[in-house]
């Protein structure tokens, strides 16, 4: 058994000297509070405004983040006018992302936008036309992709150390309910769905937690040819539905044009290993922790590979906005950048998606 450290990226290494990109947040939910953390150390990374609906959450994160009262909006849409602000991260329900996407696009922010990024590949498709002439940041929140064990299992894979990509399995899962009686007494006391069971919020284990799974077969798929074609196939699929008419459970075999295939599931009922198993024709690679980055290398075969330690953060979340705030940085004065997940790659995987949930209810 060998343990091999591999060379980081230049990418990932911090500058002190880079100015502040200023964040501000619409929606101040759970995963925004992990965002308000996760900024806390950065050095190129400010957090300067929050807006919600709720007083209570405004006045939380006012005093626990140090914001300004006058940078604390009850209207979302008065952030999005603030000059001070350069970047947005939409942390709202998933059916209200377009809206705020194209509300930021028209202000001149950079986004920073949930998983996932839209319902639908139709609204990113309309999105684009937008996007495409503005010289903004756009990135959908998979912040796993932004750890740097991820960027060098990629330049790993593309240097050819496994071969031609061959394909992948993977599963991401919790279990969000634990007996139906306690989610019928919810239910019955709130008078209304959880989003993540709500058809029109855009709910379902597939856009939930699939959409990682389908991240990550179409950035590897991509490195299994030049080809720049893409398209796919799905094989076996099968789902679960909640009465609420979305997924609580469902996987698929997807097959892509270049031969490269992904065999994922996803799952609201079940904890589900996190482990990515990629074949090549020279070999297995094992990521451990795949989404929440709980380890700092892969196997390949008996072959251990591992960033040097410790790592600038202790969360991918760190990274994420490290990273995209470097990006931005650089954006503004002209330079060349590489996004994780490009545009187009989002694009392409809500149209994986849309397949996908369209599979499920056949």
């Amino acid at each position: 058994m060998n343990f091999l450290i591999f060379e980081l990226p230049e990418f990932y290494l911090d500058n002190p000297k880079l100015k502040k990109i200023r964040w501000g947040i619409i929606g101040l939910g759970n995963i925004a509070k992990t965002f308000a953390l996760s900024i806390q150390p950065l050095e190129n990374a400010l957090l300067i405004a929050v807006a919600s609906k709720k007083p209570d959450s405004l006045k939380f994160f006012q005093e626990k983040y140090n914001i300004s009262k006058k940078f604390c909006f009850e209207n979302y849409s008065e952030l999005l006018l603030c000059d001070e602000i350069d970047a947005v991260y939409i942390a709202l329900p998933n059916h209200l992302h377009m809206e705020w996407i194209v509300g930021c696009l028209e202000q001149e922010k950079h986004i920073l936008v949930e998983k996932p990024a839209v319902t639908s590949s139709k609204q990113l498709a309309t999105i684009q036309k937008k996007f495409d002439y503005k010289n903004l940041v756009f990135s959908e929140a998979f912040m796993y992709l932004h750890h740097p064990r991820v960027q060098m299992l990629i330049d790993y894979i593309n240097d050819g150390r496994i071969g031609k990509p061959l394909g992948m399995k993977s599963s991401l899962g919790f279990k969000y309910f634990n007996e139906p009686s306690l989610l019928k007494r919810m239910l019955n006391f709130y008078k209304k769905k959880p989003f993540r069971l709500s058809k029109k919020h855009g709910g379902g284990c597939i856009l939930d937690l699939g959409c990682y799974l389908t991240s990550l077969g179409t950035l590897l798929s991509k490195n299994s040819d030049n080809s720049k074609v893409f398209s796919f196939s799905l094989k076996k699929s099968t789902s679960t539905f909640a009465k609420q008419e979305v997924e609580i459970d469902a996987a698929t075999v997807i097959k892509f044009n270049n031969g490269f295939f992904s065999d994922i599931r996803c799952s609201f009922t079940e904890h589900l290993d996190q482990t990515t198993r990629i074949w090549g024709e020279g070999g297995e690679i094992i990521l451990e922790n795949t989404w929440t980055c709980q380890s700092n290398g892969f196997w390949h075969d008996s072959e251990y590979f591992q960033i040097p330690s410790p790592p600038l953060f202790d969360n991918p979340y760190s990274f994420q906005v490290h990273n995209l705030s470097k990006i931005i940085l650089s954006k503004s004065v002209g330079e060349n950048v590489h996004m994780p997940f490009a545009f187009q790659d989002s694009l392409n995987n809500a149209q994986i998606l849309d397949s996908w949930r369209s599979a499920s209810k056949e």
